[in-house]
């Protein structure tokens, strides 16, 4: 048999240099020399009689033979890992590199602790974090340079991604007291009185303004003027305490501006509070590491639990 010629080793090695899609990455995950990683790929190469890999620019990509192998291998290899573990009584060791993707300020005021706790229970783990919106983590899916997303909102989807809510993140409309008390300072929840307000929007054409006057009033062309608009959280909540105007922030923003010491006016409604969905997204079809499995299910199962 062919597999009697086949070091378990090479097709590790073969596994992880198709998943990170780099020997030097590779090199780092198993605790090997590049040389050492290049050596293997080319002595599994030579049993086979295949060429797994084009060097194209110093880089390897994957030949459609390698695509097929892959799939195979890295299936059986994690799932042999799995079941020692569960033979011998061990937790399974998880180690590799976990590539994420998600939005600034929901990412550094809630991900990023958990992850951070996660690293300390598994020290061979790490991270390659990116930052986005919506279109430009799926893109990041798309395109395998973040195994698992994390974004909020809606939007359209490429079929190929499968998205799972794990989190309604409570939107409030503020301002800062100033502001509040210079317009009037009205307190009753009357619909023009909002359309009287300027607004700091966080989507293009106010469509987050008008969600939450659809969802308050059932109102869905508001006649409301936009001062400013801008694509993160952190830059709408610069305006809004600089008393720009009002705008819609998630609750954990508004808490951390509040500890920051800023005096802000929440209008509190007696309605059901205006939400927005938090999703982890990941790519159909693409085998994720061991590693990468795990932390989607520990991150997701905690995001859910807050």
């Amino acid at each position: 048999m062919i597999i009697d010629n086949i070091n378990l080793n090479l097709l590790r090695v073969f596994e992880c240099v198709y998943r990170t899609k780099s020997m030097t990455d590779a090199a780092k995950e198993l605790h090997l020399t590049q040389s050492g990683v290049s050596q293997n790929i080319k002595h599994l190469e030579e049993i086979l009689d295949l060429q797994l890999f084009d060097r194209v620019k110093q880089r390897p990509i994957p030949t459609y033979k390698a695509h097929g192998l892959y799939k195979k291998t890295s299936i059986y290899l994690y799932e042999l890992e799995s079941a020692i573990a569960e033979l011998t009584g061990q937790e399974e060791e998880l180690s590799g590199c976990v590539s994420m993707g998600f939005p600034v300020e929901f990412g550094n005021n809630l991900i990023i602790p958990i992850l951070a706790n996660l690293a300390l229970k598994h020290p061979h783990i790490s991270y390659k974090i990116k930052y986005g919106g919506l279109s430009t983590l799926s893109e990041m899916l798309l395109k395998g340079e973040v195994d698992i997303a994390i974004f909020s909102g809606v939007g359209a989807l490429d079929k190929q991604i499968e998205n799972v809510a794990v989190r309604d993140e409570t939107m409030i409309l503020c301002c800062t007291k100033d502001y509040f008390e210079a317009t009037g300072g009205k307190k009753k929840f009357d619909k023009d009185y909002f359309e009287s307000l300027e607004y700091v929007e966080l989507l293009e054409d106010a469509a987050l303004v008008k969600s939450w006057f659809r969802h308050h009033f059932n109102v869905t062309r508001p006649n409301i003027k936009v001062r400013a608009t801008l694509m993160n959280v952190r830059g709408v909540a610069r305006m809004i305490t600089a008393g720009m105007g009002v705008g819609i922030l998630p609750q954990h923003t508004i808490e951390r501006l509040q500890n920051e010491g800023h005096k802000l006016h929440l209008y509190n409604q007696d309605t059901k509070p205006f939400v927005n969905t938090i999703s982890m997204a990941f790519l159909t079809g693409r085998t994720l590491s061991p590693a990468a499995i795990k932390i989607k299910k520990m991150l997701g199962d905690s995001l859910k639990k807050q």
